[in-house]
């Protein structure tokens, strides 16, 4: 007895419903959505079977004015991994046809899906191209670095490239304490830093840094990341927010000053993350965000030779072939603008 439902909870039972999922990710709580986009472009469904939840997707809806066309957009989910039962591809065979049914079916929208595919997981691409999704390859990935936690810590620490597991040594010797803490004053903290890194580095910011503060204030406490300091002689130099809303972990943001660097404490506190979520049973560690070179150097070192890189693309289902060139033309626009602005950053 499978059943649609759209628009039938408040954000506080959305969020509840996160708690089912081990693929849930935080771009699907209602707290996310909210702060980053507003509450009146959201739209959420779910799939029943008989009175159960199996299967739920947050979307944010951007039409123009009077009803006209436009886009709905779903990222990192569907949600269909429920905690207390075996994954069931059929689940998601539903869940991706009740989507396109109504958004680019009843909605005339085009229903664009960035799926969160861990190296478990790419088998599953292929249930979106059987449900009539196109794979969107010009668009933007989402390119990342994925570490298997299971692995024993002996393990992981072996897998570290050598340059990064002296930096992590030179670190260790240094006077230093990791704490992990939460609340406003903590996310305050963490801002205080992420505000100087941005301030020494200027590079164009596309993330959601401005809009934390009220997301996590907005989160319940199952769905709040973890917020874990560095601290040098009772000085706060790095930070790291760890989200970890599901069976995964995802970086969500990070912060250094000076002096992390020059005692090589960002090798320290991101070692100590990764034994962090080890601790808590997290399945994969998505590092994030890899595209830049540096970037890439560092987290690379830190997923050695366990760490897989993937990038995570767009899928499309769209009833409109006019409607569809159109969004896929502003999409390139805004990727030009986004490249140019990063280039000038530098």
């Amino acid at each position: 007895d499978w059943r649609v439902e759209i628009d039938t909870l408040c954000p506080a039972e959305w969020d509840a419903v996160l708690s089912l999922f081990t693929d849930a990710m935080v771009q699907q709580s209602s707290a996310y959505g909210r702060c980053q986009w507003g509450e009146s472009t959201l739209s959420h469904l779910l799939l029943r079977d008989g009175s159960r939840i199996v299967g739920a997707a947050q979307l944010v809806l951007r039409t123009l004015p009077s009803s006209g066309p436009g886009i709905a957009h779903l990222k990192f989910g569907p949600l269909w991994r429920r905690c207390d039962s075996k994954p069931d591809p059929a689940i998601l065979k539903r869940l991706l046809a009740a989507l396109r049914d109504e958004y680019a079916g009843k909605r005339k929208l085009a229903l664009r899906v960035k799926p969160w595919v861990s190296p478990d997981d790419r088998w599953m691409l292929n249930i979106f191209r059987e449900a009539g999704f196109r794979y969107k390859p010009k668009l933007p990935h989402y390119d990342t670095l994925m570490l298997d936690l299971r692995y024993p810590v002996e393990e992981l620490h072996r897998s570290l490239k050598p340059r990064w597991r002296a930096n992590l040594r030179k670190g260790q010797q240094q006077e230093y304490r990791i704490e992990q803490q939460d609340g406003a004053a903590a996310v305050e903290q963490f801002l205080v830093l992420y505000r100087r890194m941005s301030e020494r580095k200027r590079f164009y910011d596309t993330s959601e840094i401005d809009a934390f503060a009220d997301m996590y204030a907005a989160m319940p406490a199952n769905l709040r990341p973890d917020l874990l300091f560095c601290y040098y002689r009772d000085e706060p130099v790095a930070a790291v927010v760890i989200s970890h809303a599901g069976k995964n972990a995802y970086y969500w943001f990070g912060a250094t000053d000076r002096q992390a660097l020059d005692r090589h404490l960002s090798y320290v506190l991101h070692w100590h993350v990764l034994l962090h979520l080890k601790a808590r049973g997290c399945r994969w560690y998505d590092l994030a965000g890899v595209s830049q070179p540096g970037v890439y150097q560092f987290k690379s070192g830190l997923a050695g030779r366990l760490g897989q890189r993937l990038a995570m693309g767009d899928y499309d289902a769209c009833s409109s072939p006019l409607l569809n060139r159109l969004i896929d033309t502003a999409s390139g626009w805004r990727k030009t603008y986004r490249d140019w602005r990063i280039r000038l950053a530098r």
